[in-house]
C-alpha cells in the first residue's frame, strides 16, 4: 500500500483548504471589482488635486430703488469647513440710509456655526422664518460689509437654499435668493 508524505509546518507545501485555483466567474468578479476601485480611488485623487472637493463661492446680487444688495456665499461646500457669507449694500444715490436692515433666512443660517458678525447690528432679532439685523449708518458711508464668519455645521448632510432681503424705511427694496450644496 503506497504511503502518503503530509508536509510538517516547518517544510514548504501548500497547507491551505481551498481549492487550486478560483472559479473562473469570481476570478473575472473580482478583477473588474478591482480595477472599479482603483479607478474610484484615483478619480477622488485626481479631483482632490485640482480643488473641486473644497468650498466653492458664488455672487448674487439684485438692485432696486437705488441700493444695490450682494451676497458671496458657498455654492458648494464640506461639513466642518469654513464658508463665507459675506452681504454688501451699496448706495446708488451717494448715501446709505441712516438706518436699514437686512433680513435673513432663519433656516439657512441654522446650517453655519456662527465665529462672528462684523460689524455687529444696533439691534438684531430671529425667529423660525427669518434673522433681522439693523444697522446704523455713520456719516456719508456708500457701502456696508457685512461678514458672518462661520463653518458649515458637522451634521449638515445635504445644504439648503436661502434668501436675503433689504429693508429701508420699513419696505423690502432688494431680495436674493441662493443654495448651498454640501459633499460627503
Amino acid at each position: 500500500m503506497p504511503t502518503e508524505t503530509v508536509p510538517r509546518p516547518d517544510e514548504p507545501g501548500d497547507l491551505s483548504t481551498l481549492p487550486s485555483e478560483p472559479a473562473a466567474r469570481w476570478s473575472s468578479y473580482d478583477k473588474w471589482l478591482r480595477r472599479l476601485a482603483v479607478f474610484l480611488i484615483a478619480a477622488a485623487s485626481f479631483a482632490a488635486l485640482l480643488g473641486l472637493l473644497g468650498v466653492r463661492t458664488a455672487t448674487v446680487s439684485a438692485t432696486a430703488s437705488g441700493y444695490s444688495l450682494e451676497v458671496h456665499f458657498a455654492r458648494v461646500s464640506r461639513a466642518g469647513l469654513e464658508t463665507p457669507f459675506t452681504v454688501d449694500v451699496r448706495s446708488d444715490s451717494g448715501r446709505l440710509p441712516p438706518t436699514f436692515t437686512l433680513l435673513v433666512d432663519t433656516a439657512y443660517l441654522s446650517i453655519l456655526d456662527e465665529n462672528g458678525l462684523d460689524p455687529q447690528p444696533s439691534s438684531a432679532f430671529a425667529d423660525s422664518v427669518q434673522t433681522e439685523w439693523t444697522f446704523e449708518v455713520p456719516g456719508d458711508q456708500r457701502e456696508l460689509s457685512v461678514d458672518f464668519d462661520a463653518r458649515l455645521s458637522p451634521a449638515v448632510q445635504w445644504g439648503r437654499s436661502g434668501w436675503v432681503a433689504l429693508v429701508v424705511d420699513g419696505e423690502e427694496v432688494a431680495r436674493v435668493d441662493f443654495e448651498t450644496w454640501v459633499m460627503p
